[in-house]
């Protein structure tokens, strides 16, 4: 499974002040069928030299 996690930072002013936060507005679980051209694309190495990253799933929010 592939999951994708994007936000953006949204400003907000607070009287003189301006508070910067970061939004989460979606998320995506892509799942990805056991078809050959599926599984060579998601073996593809697309930020160079990354490794991947266990993450438990209780974290998750789906």
């Amino acid at each position: 499974d592939t999951v994708t996690v994007s936000g953006r930072v949204q400003a907000k002013e607070s009287g003189e002040y301006v508070n910067y936060n970061f939004v989460f507005p979606t998320v995506e679980k892509v799942f990805i069928s056991n078809d050959n051209s599926s599984q060579s694309q998601a073996k593809q190495d697309l930020f160079g030299n990354s490794e991947p990253i266990e993450v438990d799933e209780s974290y998750l929010p789906f």
